[in-house]
């Protein structure tokens, strides 16, 4: 993958966009009939999916995350699967099956959230009486599990945990103590998690949608929730995708697995008030609020306003100078290879588009996974950051190398040092 030209990679993030809308019309088709209802809803969902994402940097552009976003489509594609084989479709079984098999492959989030669902939908039907839905969710729960142990079983999985522990610096800890600090994790980052997503206005704005939906249902389920329950539920989401990460790697959620928790609750959130809420009584008084004519004009604001739309209009203004700088660094780096030097100095970039920026080369660890990468795209032996002044004189280069602090300018930007 390394070796595609760049223009190639915007077709990864095309697909991961378009697999997520695939995946939210999908649930909404599930949910209800109306067809203007369902582009409406799959906007909201995709349009709050995307504009709440804690780091779209990384989650979206960089490929060794994307699968964040494939997995929670997959996640959704088996939710509303799972719906239509509890109603008595056969291919949407089979299929469940298949992508909760898959998606347990792919991360261990949504494997052991589904297992957990699975698990717990079983004992309910099983307590109700109803054999068929008890097997059809005992066989969810198995492709969970099958999934799960081809995953974890893995050589890759094991060398990452014990890596993860080492980094943070947890790895020595007797079992007691690395108890005391996964829990520690779980309850104040879980409360982190929590306090994120009930922050966001979307997610009530979307409760004065709820008569709309209730009165175009598709599939008309028996099985009821408070809307305390719902809540409760979410928040449990939040504590547990962060206990599974305190598990495998003794701290808490980096942002873009701490984006997916966020999106499963935001999809439970959605699914759960759709298809299990029924207050009638309730949902007659949201249809008498005063605000209730103004849902369409308080949605439009609440995606106006989120943080990656406001950075985006931002980032228009310096995405230009942006890709500039990297198309220049790449200039300096073909230079440096045609005239036989295999060890590269480029200068720092120092337009950062929000959306766009993750992270420069660093100049600290020159075995750096960034920086090796990058020498490797373009063939060559190192390349490390400088600032731009000096960038092509070789003999200040070594001397800021040597640590030469009259080389820097304490007021200049490009002295910024990310470090992985």
């Amino acid at each position: 993958l390394l070796q595609l030209p760049f223009n190639y990679y915007g077709l990864y993030v095309l697909f991961t966009i378009s697999l997520l809308i695939a995946s939210a019309y999908f649930l909404v088709d599930t949910l209800c009939e109306i067809f203007k209802l369902k582009i409406l809803l799959t906007l909201i969902i995709v349009s709050v999916m995307l504009g709440t994402t804690e780091a779209i940097n990384e989650t979206l552009y960089w490929l060794a995350a994307m699968h964040y976003i494939w997995s929670e489509a997959f996640l959704i594609f088996a939710f509303a699967l799972a719906l239509r084989a509890l109603n008595g479709s056969k291919i949407s079984f089979i299929l469940c099956l298949i992508i909760l098999f898959i998606d347990g492959i792919t991360l261990e989030q949504p494997v052991i959230f589904s297992g957990v669902i699975s698990f717990l939908a079983a004992l309910y039907y099983l307590y109700k009486g109803e054999r068929q839905k008890f097997l059809i969710c005992a066989a969810f729960w198995l492709a969970c599990i099958a999934g799960f142990l081809v995953m974890y079983l893995a050589p890759g999985t094991a060398h990452r945990m014990m890596s993860e522990r080492k980094n943070a610096n947890n790895f020595d800890l007797s079992r007691g103590a690395f108890i005391l600090s996964m829990l520690r994790v779980i309850f104040l980052y879980g409360t982190v998690t929590v306090c994120k997503f009930f922050v966001k206005p979307i997610i009530y704005i979307f409760i004065l949608f709820l008569p709309c939906i209730a009165e175009n249902l598709k599939i008309n389920f028996k099985f009821r929730l408070k809307a305390w329950q719902i809540i409760l539920l979410v928040i449990l989401t939040a504590f547990f995708n962060q206990a599974i990460c305190a598990f495998a790697a003794g701290f808490h959620l980096a942002p873009r697995a701490e984006t997916f928790a966020l999106w499963t609750m935001l999809v439970l959130w959605f699914s759960l008030f759709g298809f299990c809420y029924r207050s009638e009584k309730i949902l007659s008084r949201i249809k008498n609020f005063k605000i209730f004519k103004l849902r369409y004009i308080l949605l439009i604001i609440c995606l106006l306003a989120m943080p990656n739309f406001v950075n985006g209009l931002r980032d228009l203004k310096i995405a230009p100078a942006y890709r500039a700088a990297n198309e220049y660094n790449a200039k300096i780096v073909l230079e440096n290879k045609q005239n036989g030097n295999e060890d590269v100095a480029v200068p720092f970039v120092t337009q950062r588009p929000w959306l766009l920026f993750y992270g420069d080369l660093s100049a600290s660890k020159a075995d750096n996974w960034a920086n090796k990468s990058f020498a490797n795209y373009y063939g060559v032996q190192s390349a490390f950051p400088v600032p731009y002044a000096i960038h092509k004189d070789q003999d200040k280069i070594k001397k800021y190398l040597d640590g030469d602090a009259s080389l820097l300018n304490p007021d200049s930007e490009t002295n910024a040092l990310f470090i992985y």
